[in-house]
Order: structure tokens, then C-alpha cells, then sequence
């Protein structure tokens, strides 16, 4: 979910682990930050542990983002819209169906869906105008 300020933008952070044990003191976890400024959000990987058979194991019960929701997008700015496109490495084979989009007037909300984007892989999705 993506919350914007009266400037159009937002920012926020993900931070997954196993939730069970004490693997996050050895740096096993990942921490992803998010930006949505100039119609453009962003992902970024801040850390992810080394541990491919630990980060497995969490990734397998979160393994994809399927949705994202905008709130705060004027109706003026949706008039403008043209598309919206969305870029991210494909590694492990991933790739993106298409994406479904709706806006909600009555709560000014944007929603993507059915993105499919690997929980831990960082990525671009731009409004087009």
C-alpha cells in the first residue's frame, strides 16, 4: 500500500524474516525500501541475507507481491493517464501476467493487480502520461 502526501509522494519500507528464530542477528532477513515520486514507484533491495536455503524458506510463504494500492491519486491525474508500465529483472524465469488495474473514485485509490513481482526483487513502475 502506498499512501501519498500532499506532494504526490511516499516512501516506506519492507522488512521480512523468518519470524521464528534468531537467523535476523546473523543478517538473515531482507529490508526493501519504497519511493513514489514523479509518478514513478521504485523498490530497492537495502539488504538481503546470504543465505539462499534460509531466504528460501521465508521466501516460499511470501514468494510474490501480487497487488499494489495507491491511495491518494487525484481523478484529475488518472484523466491524464495513458499507461502504465512496470520494469524488473525476470530472473529464476518470473514473469508478469498482465496487470489489472481499477481506480476507486469514492476512496481515490489506484489498484494494480495480478503483477506477480518477486518479493525480492527490486522494480519500476511508472504512470504514464
Amino acid at each position: 500500500m502506498v499512501f501519498l502526501d500532499q506532494n504526490n509522494s511516499a516512501q516506506g519500507t519492507l522488512y521480512m524474516d523468518d519470524g521464528i528464530s534468531f537467523e535476523y542477528e546473523n543478517n538473515n532477513f531482507l529490508y526493501m525500501s519504497y519511493e513514489f515520486k514523479d509518478n514513478i514507484l521504485t523498490s530497492k533491495i537495502e539488504s538481503k541475507d546470504t543465505s539462499k536455503t534460509y531466504f528460501e524458506e521465508v521466501k516460499n510463504a511470501y514468494k510474490f507481491m501480487e497487488n499494489i494500492y495507491i491511495y491518494g491519486i487525484s481523478i484529475e491525474t488518472l484523466q491524464k493517464l495513458n499507461c502504465i508500465s512496470l520494469s524488473y529483472d525476470e530472473k529464476d524465469g518470473y514473469k508478469t501476467s498482465d496487470m489489472i488495474i481499477k481506480y476507486e473514485f469514492t476512496e481515490l485509490v489506484l489498484t494494480i493487480t495480478d503483477i506477480y513481482i518477486p518479493v525480492d526483487t527490486e522494480f519500476t513502475i511508472q504512470l504514464n502520461f
